[in-house]
């Protein structure tokens, strides 16, 4: 895990631009749920939660990869995980303030209830 996280700090040193703030939680997020299938599980349980922290700080931008992260989760067996990241999300998108009138083409309130539906999404998939 140190050499993966020693690299994902490399990676953002050298191309901010690509590889953003968001870009090394998620990844730090990843490595913690890796690492936490060989563990204890009380070693298990505080990696699950800094993971869950880690996507939590991530998200908190709309091109976040909702989808990515649950898989990762459900992966990790850390259920509970998915519904606080999903209701974590939706709340954070019903604060957001755009800068911007569109993105990616599409109007931002649109887009933003557009994220919010994938939260929602989530959630009943997961209980599916």
């Amino acid at each position: 895990a140190k050499n993966h996280l020693d690299l994902i700090r490399s990676v953002h040193q050298e191309c901010p631009a690509f590889f953003g703030p968001a870009d090394v939680l998620k990844c730090q997020a990843s490595v913690s749920l890796d690492s936490a299938k060989t563990k204890s599980a009380k070693e298990r349980d505080m990696l699950l939660t800094k993971a869950l922290e880690q996507y939590k700080l991530a998200c908190e931008e709309v091109e976040f990869d909702l989808s990515e992260a649950v898989n990762h989760l459900v992966a990790a067996h850390h259920f509970s995980g998915v519904v606080q990241l999903c209701f974590f999300r939706a709340s954070w998108l019903n604060t957001y303030h755009p800068s911007q009138s569109h993105i990616q083409g599409i109007p931002v309130e649109q887009r933003i209830e557009q994220e919010k539906a994938k939260c929602f999404r989530s959630i009943l998939d997961l209980l599916s």
